[in-house]
């Protein structure tokens, strides 16, 4: 482009250029793109690292497994606090038995790798006189190697468990002595020759056991039996948990009972018919309570085992006779246990029957499938005599296992059977 400047000389012609404005600016060299996608990467990585693995996504995992953790502690301390506050880990539901803190589940029946060991094989004769049971057939009584173990069910959050058969030895109990002190020698048989006392303490079985499998089916026909029937005195008859009046009127020389029925529930000693069920014991010991110890036996405070009341006798009627079947339980492997045994055997329960003259005081028992009891002494001051039976009867014992007793499955091959972890 050409201009003309006027000077002194005159016009003179001015050239110059007008450059592009880009012309002075260059493009994107490869390298300058390299080392951006580089620095780009760089920042991924950076922003990758701190987002996952130690960085916010790995916190927050670790937050995460820490609230799990603590929330999965939390929950076993108050699993075993509930364990602690019900006695042991164990509960029973709806027929199923299920430790808390371990989550096994067992069922009632299945079969318990149990082993006794006990201080000593033998029940001496000597702790089974007349003295103590009423008879003089008892001999030693020694340990049966050969019971299996079953599972019974749960007392005080602790697993139970029952011999599979009873005994194949008999005890004999007679009289007053053996209503006074049936429960506690049972339970201390049992109790000798069966424990184990790594694992558990044993005891004889009792009729709260068998009671406590009852369906509404069962528990009323217990309680709408009537016994003390004998030809036309029927309506004299006393239905289960019902009293019955005996008076010096029909027996001058006084009633008599065992010194420790006025101990317990539903004894009425110089007690009325007319108020018999507002005076009648509602606070004494029940009847699978021993009340004597080995030491009371040897010297009881009562000195006696009768007592002889001049004015009337109330009894509440506790026997009841029951031929058992298993539509009366909930749970048919309970039915299995108690009565498919084809045996005899003691219940560590007392129990009166009202019969329309005398009650008869004696001790539950169950005869092969039925659910019954033995009179033992009556109320006329003698010895209960059976012209067809005898009174000897064998044991069945059950063991409460320790809280902290573990199971481990004994196959994998579905079986229901318990090793017990020693």
């Amino acid at each position: 482009m050409k201009l003309k400047r006027k000077t002194k000389e005159g016009e003179k012609d001015i050239k110059f250029h007008i450059q592009h404005p880009i012309s002075n600016c260059y493009g994107i060299t490869l390298i300058a793109l390299i080392i951006t996608i580089i620095i780009l990467l760089i920042l991924a990585v950076v922003t990758i690292n701190a987002v996952q693995g130690d960085g916010i996504i790995g916190y927050a995992q670790r937050a995460k497994n820490a609230w799990e953790e603590a929330s999965e502690n939390e929950q076993q301390q108050l699993l075993k606090i509930e364990a602690d506050i019900a006695g042991g880990p164990w509960k029973q539901e709806e027929g199923k038995i299920t430790n808390i803190l371990t989550k096994q589940t067992l069922n009632i029946g299945d079969s318990i790798s149990y082993i006794p060991s006990s201080t000593q094989s033998t029940y001496s004769s000597e702790k089974l006189g007349k003295a103590y049971t009423g008879s003089e057939s008892n001999t030693d009584i020694t340990q049966d190697s050969s019971l299996q173990w079953k599972v019974l069910g749960v007392d005080g959050g602790c697993l139970t468990i029952i011999s599979e058969k009873p005994t194949s030895t008999n005890i004999y109990l007679e009289g007053e002595k053996g209503y006074n002190n049936g429960v506690y020698i049972l339970n201390d048989i049992c109790e000798k020759l069966y424990s184990n006392s790594n694992l558990g303490k044993a005891r004889s079985i009792t009729i709260e056991d068998i009671e406590q499998g009852f369906n509404d089916e069962g528990k009323k026909a217990r309680d709408e039996y009537t016994g003390g029937k004998n030809g036309n005195d029927e309506n004299t008859a006393t239905q289960y948990n019902h009293t019955k009046t005996y008076s010096s009127e029909k027996n001058p020389d006084g009633e008599q009972y065992p010194v420790i029925y006025a101990k317990e529930n539903g004894s009425g000693i110089g007690v009325g018919e007319t108020d018999a069920e507002t005076k009648i014991k509602k606070d004494g010991i029940d009847e699978s309570e021993p009340y004597y110890n080995e030491e009371q036996l040897k010297n009881k405070p009562e000195g006696n085992e009768t007592n002889t009341t001049k004015d009337s006798l109330t009894c509440t009627e506790t026997y009841y006779s029951l031929k058992a079947n298993k539509s009366q339980f909930d749970n048919s492997e309970l039915y299995n246990l108690f009565f498919d045994t084809s045996s005899n055997y003691w219940l560590a329960s007392r129990c009166v029957l009202c019969y329309y003259n005398c009650a008869h005081f004696g001790m539950r028992s169950v005869d092969k499938n039925s659910l019954r009891g033995k009179s033992l002494f009556l109320s006329r001051g003698e010895t209960y005599e059976e012209e067809s039976s005898t009174t000897n009867y064998a044991l069945r014992p059950v063991v409460t296992l320790n809280s902290d007793v573990e199971l481990t499955k004994a196959t994998n091959d579905g079986t229901t059977a318990w090793n017990i972890k020693q």
